[in-house]
């Protein structure tokens, strides 16, 4: 079974921020947090919705885990 990612058209203003902050980067929901001075919560949203529209990827797993464009 193949699964094809599909981008979303128009990204929010909170979703181009955290894009902008990880190309060219690896960095942690903790240092998106730290960045954006968004909530955990929020920032983790974010980048799950960022990570399922084929944007970025995730390296790692557990407190290693990083995200990256």
């Amino acid at each position: 079974m193949f699964f094809r990612l599909v981008k979303k058209k128009n990204l929010t203003e909170d979703e181009k921020r955290v894009y902008s902050l990880l190309k060219g980067r690896r960095l942690s929901s903790s240092d998106i947090v730290k960045a954006t001075g968004f909530g955990k919560t929020k920032a983790v949203s974010i980048l799950n919705n960022l990570v399922a529209g084929g944007y970025i990827e995730i390296s790692g797993q557990g407190r290693g885990l990083k995200y990256f464009a």
